[in-house]
């Protein structure tokens, strides 16, 4: 007897040990709750569509695994896992990499997430910048970003359905930067908890674009108008980059967000120009959504999201 009870006792110390050590699918992943920063997961998946995320940071290699489509399927960035930029992939192939979680804080709200993953962060958080830009072109103007420069200005060209131009004394503008929705002691520490920080977040942005009061954010920098000299705190300038005296189509809003002080902290911010209350006109108005990281602003730059392939190298640009 005793020597039966050992080896079941053996055996359930395999068992144990196989489920902890064996590698878990993408969905297993993101079903998990309370992960903690320090874990460390080996994933193993099939790659089933492979994209390019063209951004300011470099080109960023976005891996689909077993289908999943837990953000979406049609941004390049939905997909499941950041691949590694200097390796060749082919859709099909087996994929296996180990993610490290890592504490990380999201508009101030404590998290834990793997920068391996990109979905759901920040995966979903850029996909409601597609959505508020859909938006910001009823308007008939919209922000496309095109590069940060040494100095740490980001910009962002004016696109615009016609040639009309706005006069820039009316055209005001605001910075507006997310608060935290968990709270001090709340913890965002699974896939589930950082989707319900995107719901909260277009929420938020939603009810702010047209609203005089805001909700869930708080004035980064404003210019009363684009024709002032500087905003309050030196963060947002307008650069009429055809000198006709006019807001209009290639002209451009310079940013420079605040530094992040922590390695994993992420901010989001809304950028507004023109007046979006309700019923007022249509004059000058565009409004953007992006991330800022500790490397700086994360967004697409103009036509540097490419669609699915069926194999990517290292010789690409």
């Amino acid at each position: 007897m005793i020597a039966l009870l050992a080896a079941i006792a053996i055996v359930v110390a395999v068992f144990a040990t196989w489920q902890i050590l064996r590698p878990r699918s993408i969905a297993e992943v993101l079903s998990m709750e309370h992960l903690k920063a320090g874990d460390n997961i080996v994933v193993q998946g099939t790659i089933t569509s492979i994209a390019q995320d063209r951004t300011g940071r470099g080109t960023r290699v976005i891996l689909q695994l077993d289908g999943d489509q837990s953000c979406g399927d049609g941004e390049p960035w939905s997909g499941s896992v950041l691949g590694n930029s200097n390796t060749s992939y082919a859709v099909g192939d087996s994929y296996q990499a180990t993610f490290h979680f890592q504490s990380f804080s999201i508009n101030g709200d404590a998290a834990v997430w793997a920068p391996e993953l990109a979905c759901p962060f920040p995966a979903l958080h850029r996909s409601i910048g597609v959505v508020i830009d859909a938006v910001s072109q009823v308007r008939n103007l919209w922000l496309v970003y095109n590069g940060t420069d040494a100095g740490g200005w980001s910009h962002y060209e004016i696109h615009a359905k016609n040639a009309t131009g706005y006069q820039p004394d009316r055209v005001p503008a605001v910075l507006l930067k997310s608060l935290p929705f968990k709270g001090a002691g709340n913890v965002i520490d699974s896939a589930n908890h950082w989707k319900s920080v995107a719901d909260l977040f277009y929420l938020s942005v939603s009810a702010t674009i047209g609203a005089e009061s805001l909700s869930g954010f708080s004035v980064a920098d404003q210019m009363t108008s684009l024709a002032a000299p500087a905003s309050v705190n030196g963060n947002l300038r307008f650069v009429d980059i055809d000198s006709n005296g006019l807001v209009d189509a290639g002209d451009r809003i310079d940013i420079h967000p605040p530094g992040m002080v922590t390695s994993n902290g992420w901010d989001s911010y809304m950028i507004r120009i023109g007046n979006w209350s309700a019923g007022a006109p249509a004059y000058g108005a565009a409004v953007h959504v992006f991330l800022v990281g500790p490397a700086g602003i994360l967004d697409a730059l103009p036509g540097g999201a490419t669609g699915t392939a069926s194999s990517i190298g290292t010789s690409r640009p």
